[in-house]
């Protein structure tokens, strides 16, 4: 059985209620939910790594990191096969790595088990066009990209949309420059 949640989420002109299916339904225009998760897809819009990062940020999202292959598989029918989209990993010294918590990525989809070497000095991952595996890229090339947020489901009814956010800015991370070419992590902060 499937379950209708009502949530509320803070737009740009105030509040905007959305009635969602638990599972998958669209929200908007370039929005889609998954889960507990909305996902805002750029198909318009190509950026390098870290301006993705930035575009995210600006609108109180990440850039999207997967978290299983269900995941994958689910937002897989989303996307336009023509285009290429930036995850929120870089390869640091072997191991890839969330720039917002500097934490190892989970999961990993390659088309082959593992990742081609190339002689990048910023290697950024990407999910390919075509059959969007994950493919090593550039952090300078610019491609499309997906952000996303998790719905404020701590958050009670009599919470207001400042409690929201300031919830919303405790988990966020300050970090400075482009995390790959310096390469540099302390106390979560790239710089």
């Amino acid at each position: 059985m499937r379950c209708l949640i009502v949530l509320i989420l803070f737009g740009i002109n105030g509040l905007t209620a959305f009635t969602i299916n638990q599972h998958q339904t669209e929200a908007s225009l370039g929005n889609v939910v998954v889960g507990e998760k909305i996902y805002h897809f750029q198909n318009n819009e190509q950026l390098r790594y870290s301006d993705a990062l930035l575009k995210c940020g600006s609108i109180d999202a990440r850039l999207l990191r997967l978290q299983n292959e269900e995941e994958w598989i689910a937002l897989k029918q989303h996307l336009d096969s023509q285009k290429s989209y930036f995850l929120d990993m870089t390869d640091f010294k072997g191991k890839y790595i969330s720039p917002y918590n500097s934490d190892i990525v989970a999961f990993l989809k390659w088309e082959s088990n593992t990742p081609s070497e190339m002689n990048l000095l910023e290697k950024c991952v990407e999910l390919q066009s075509g059959n969007h595996f994950m493919n090593i890229v550039n952090c300078s090339d610019k491609k499309n990209y997906i952000c996303e947020t998790e719905f404020p489901i701590a958050m009670d009814q009599s919470a207001s949309e400042q409690d929201w956010i300031k919830e919303k800015k405790k988990s966020k991370i300050i970090w400075f420059g482009t995390p790959i070419l310096l390469g540099n992590i302390k106390n979560n902060v790239f710089y």
